[in-house]
């Protein structure tokens, strides 16, 4: 019986999330509300607050499924390719287009200003996500290393970095997604990657 009701909730929650993210993409987070949410789903308001306690509880869980789903996007594309170079390449040009695909949300998150109010929210999953990103990085880094695509002496810094290569990486995104330069990013990034790789080829 509880497996049920697990079941139930679950899909009750990726319901909401669903509706919820063309929501705040479309209108942002402070003119959305719980209505409209509910409305979305063809489901009552009171049946949405006996799962979620607020609208920024939804949000909460828009912004750790986006992140999860970028992370699962850029891993699976990564395993496809065969050595760290192309690896690495490729992580930089598959967060660019996820990005590219939910650029409203991310004005939501970056620009907007609207969720000046939840600094401890915003710097709780900007943690995780940016210690699963320097991880990916770092793993790409060693097994060049240990393939000799990169120079060995990189192994002695590697922690310090991976950290470079993903601050570096997020200020960039942050920059794009403020001033709408998608036109020209395909070739600035192969500009970057270029000289990127390049300082660390054997």
């Amino acid at each position: 019986m509880s497996n049920v009701e697990l079941t139930k909730e679950e899909i009750f929650r990726n319901e909401a999330v669903s509706a919820a993210q063309k929501l705040f993409q479309q209108y942002g987070l402070y003119k959305t509300t719980i209505e409209d949410i509910a409305k979305a789903m063809g489901r009552g308001k009171s049946t949405l607050y006996y799962y979620y306690k607020s609208k920024e509880e939804i949000f909460e869980a828009v912004i750790k499924k986006e992140i999860l789903n970028t992370m699962e996007l850029i891993k699976k594309a990564i395993d496809k390719e065969d050595t760290a170079e192309k690896k690495l390449i490729t992580y930089f040009a598959t967060a660019n287009e996820v990005i590219k695909n939910m650029i409203n949300l991310y004005r939501v998150i970056i620009v907007s200003g609207e969720l000046a109010d939840y600094p401890s929210f915003l710097n709780q999953l900007r943690k995780k996500h940016d210690a699963q990103e320097i991880q990916l990085i770092k793993d790409i880094l060693i097994l060049g290393i240990k393939n000799n695509e990169f120079i060995s002496k990189l192994e002695l810094e590697v922690d310090h970095v991976s950290y470079l290569i993903a601050n570096a990486h997020r200020s960039l995104m942050v920059d794009l997604v403020i001033d709408d330069k998608f036109s020209n990013w395909n070739d600035n990034l192969s500009i970057m990657l270029e000289i990127l790789v390049r300082g660390l080829r054997k």
